[in-house]
């Protein structure tokens, strides 16, 4: 499935990172730290859902690649976001 521009987009760095820190976790499982890295991958995720389904609720009309609830807001003023090459193509 192709979105628009080969840029990197928020959403996907987030998912980047939980992955990081996912390959963190299992990198060290036998550190005895797991039970902290566990929670900073947990609570990310769930922080990146709940900004999801914010940013769903406060838009309008749906539109692709809005980066943060800030923008969605914007957008929904009827402003425009000006759009990063690298996160949001």
């Amino acid at each position: 499935m192709k979105h628009g521009r080969n840029g990197l987009r928020l959403d996907h760095f987030k998912s980047l990172i939980t992955a990081l820190i996912v390959l963190g976790l299992l990198t060290d499982i036998f550190d005895g730290i797991i039970a902290r890295k566990l929670n900073i991958c947990f609570y990310l995720g769930i922080i990146s859902g709940v900004e999801i389904m914010v940013i769903l609720l406060i838009l309008k009309v749906w539109t692709n690649d809005v980066p943060g609830i800030y923008h969605a807001i914007l957008l929904r003023q009827g402003k425009t976001i000006k759009r990063n090459k690298l996160f949001n193509g």
